[in-house]
C-alpha cells in the first residue's frame, strides 16, 4: 500500500514541476507546445491553465485510486503518467536551458 501512496506523491508532485517550469518557460518567452493547454492559455490565460491543470491532477489521482479497488492495473496507469510527466518536466528543462536560462 505505501507504494502505491507514493505513486501518487509522486503524480503531485511532478506536477508541481510541471506547472513550476512551464511558468518558468513563459517568463523566458516560450510558448506551451501541448495543444490543450495551450489552447487553454489562449481563452482563459495562463492562471486558467493553471487551475484547470490542478483540478485534472487531483481527479486524475482520485480516479486511479478509485479504479484501484476493481483494477489491479490502475496503478500501472498511474506509474506509466507519472513517468510521461517526467519526460515533459525534462522536455521544458531542456528548453529553458536552451533559451538560455
Amino acid at each position: 500500500m505505501f507504494e502505491r501512496l507514493v505513486l501518487v506523491w509522486y503524480w503531485i508532485g511532478l506536477n508541481t514541476l510541471d506547472l513550476l517550469t512551464t511558468n518558468y518557460g513563459f517568463q523566458r518567452g516560450l510558448i506551451e507546445a501541448n495543444p490543450i493547454p495551450r489552447w487553454l492559455v489562449q481563452h482563459f490565460g495562463v492562471a486558467g491553465m493553471y487551475a484547470s491543470k490542478m483540478v485534472f491532477t487531483l481527479i486524475f489521482a482520485g480516479v486511479i485510486v478509485w479504479l484501484s479497488r476493481r483494477y489491479r492495473y490502475a496503478w500501472l496507469a498511474l506509474g506509466l503518467a507519472n513517468l510521461a510527466l517526467a519526460l515533459g518536466i525534462l522536455t521544458n528543462v531542456f528548453l529553458i536551458v536552451r533559451s538560455g536560462l
